[in-house]
């Protein structure tokens, strides 16, 4: 009987990868909060890098992960077809 509730054993090894994981991931989202207003770091690139990286160990992160892409995919195409239609 405990053995139903006892957790899955993980190798050393995942764990470690896992924290290195959320501390990258962590790390690239917040200096791509800084890049979207300092002109020297890449912000937009380092939030995808930073919700990529997270997005492997949190539903949540990977849905909003996919909700960006779908909205720089459709703001790309909207630019490309004149979107408002200003020259």
């Amino acid at each position: 009987m405990a053995g139903v509730l006892e957790r899955p054993v993980r190798p050393a090894g995942s764990n470690v990868r896992r924290l290195v994981r959320i501390v990258a991931g962590s790390a690239c989202i917040v200096l791509g909060i800084a890049g979207l207003f300092l002109p020297v770091l890449q912000g937009v690139l380092l939030l995808l890098l930073g919700l990529s990286l997270l997005g492997k160990e949190s539903a949540r992160v990977r849905r909003y992960e996919n909700r960006l892409w779908e909205y720089l995919r459709t703001r790309r195409f909207a630019k490309r077809e004149g979107g408002d239609g200003h020259r």
